[in-house]
């Protein structure tokens, strides 16, 4: 019951919101194995009498998954650069000398540009890409990859994946964070007068 209230009152108040002013709402909650003491307390409370239905297992497969469809890369210039879809497909297909269906989706950000390329077509792309110029420039680009567990983010080299600051959360007191190798991480506080 991931993301589900853990305070029953809470829960119930949740579910109440699917139907207002008289009319019929739905609610699904999908459960497992773990979620049994919750499910129980709610069924044996101010749901008595509601009903669950087991759904099937999903079979596992011990085939691999099959090859992404696309890569993506992504070019160390944007909308900043004045870098257009158009500048990108032009490099790619007439300087480095893709076909045109190895290219596919174009998303250009302030910074960065993230193209979606034909796998086959993405050792070219980066090669041809290294000494072709987009716009009278050269641009840096490499193969996007997905994160690991336990990676460090490259904005903050201490920080784990994942980790995020809360509302009101001193930023000083995070690791990997301006300030922790200062006087708050030995302890020192400052006096009040």
């Amino acid at each position: 019951m991931a993301g589900q209230p853990r305070a029953v009152a809470d829960y119930v108040h949740r579910i109440g919101r699917t139907a207002r002013a008289g009319r019929d709402g739905l609610a699904v909650s999908l459960t497992g194995p773990s979620d049994g003491p919750r499910l129980a307390a709610l069924t044996a409370g101010p749901l008595a009498g509601v009903g669950t239905t087991p759904i099937a297992s999903v079979p596992t497969s011990s085939a691999a998954p099959a090859p992404a469809e696309t890569v993506t890369i992504a070019i160390l210039g944007g909308r900043h650069d004045r870098l257009r879809p158009g500048d990108i497909v032009g490099a790619l297909t007439g300087d480095v000398g893709l076909a045109g269906e190895d290219v596919g989706a174009i998303a250009v950000l302030d910074r960065v540009t993230y193209v979606a390329l034909a796998p086959a077509s993405v050792g070219p792309a980066l090669a041809g890409l290294a000494r072709a110029q987009i716009k009278k420039r050269r641009y840096r680009a490499h193969r996007v990859e997905a994160p690991r567990a336990g990676d460090v983010r490259r904005d903050e080299p201490n920080r784990p994946a994942g980790a995020t600051l809360g509302r009101g959360a001193d930023p000083a007191a995070v690791p990997g964070r301006l300030g922790v190798d200062g006087p708050r991480a030995a302890g020192w506080r400052r006096r009040s007068r």
